[in-house]
């Protein structure tokens, strides 16, 4: 059976690291109201553009994740369950996003831009901060997701609907389909 959850989806250009924190608080059962976005983007000192720092983001996870916060990945493993900073793989710029799993053809993950689990094959990924400062970086964490969870975001992007309404799962399947046919297809 697959897991489903809604979570969060970023409200700004420059908040996908906050969206990504408040995202694994959403699975973690945390209360929502106390790990919002504006609320860990705001303590975190989030800049415009730029976002918030890697390091400002290890020290949140660290002070409010607890036993369920395992630390900075060490470069050579590749941790499921994190959040790691990849580039964007339309715009080529930095992006948080929440990895679910992977094998050796693919990474999925939920990306909190696009308000859904995308998957991608590896030769897509960038696995570095768009300045190139940081290589294989992620924050590992104990979640025990499901290899099949699916995470939808509560907006769906550039449409301003919200699961209150009729919203249009057939075209976020069809993307996410499209994105693994044409993506992973490829050798």
């Amino acid at each position: 059976m697959t897991a489903h959850k809604v979570l969060p989806r970023q409200k700004t250009i420059y908040t996908c690291g906050a969206a990504c924190l408040s995202a694994i608080a959403h699975i973690l059962g945390y209360d929502a109201t106390l790990y919002s976005e504006k609320k860990i983007a705001d303590e975190c000192g989030a800049i415009p553009v730029y976002g918030i720092d890697n390091d400002v983001m290890h020290e949140y996870a660290l002070k409010n994740f607890g036993e369920h916060y395992l630390g900075l990945a060490d470069g050579i493993e590749i941790p499921s369950g994190a959040i790691w900073n990849i580039q964007n793989p339309i715009s080529g710029v930095g992006h948080y996003v929440v990895v679910i799993s992977h094998n050796s053809r693919s990474v999925r993950f939920y990306c909190p831009y696009y308000a859904n689990t995308l998957e991608l094959p590896w030769n897509k990924i960038i696995w570095e901060s768009s300045d190139k400062v940081y290589v294989r970086w992620a924050l590992k964490f104990n979640l025990n997701i499901p290899e099949n969870a699916i995470f939808l975001g509560d907006e769906w992007p550039e449409m301003g609907l919200s699961y209150g309404e009729p919203n249009p799962h057939w075209l976020l399947r069809s993307m996410n389909r499209f994105l693994t046919y044409s993506c992973c297809k490829e050798k």
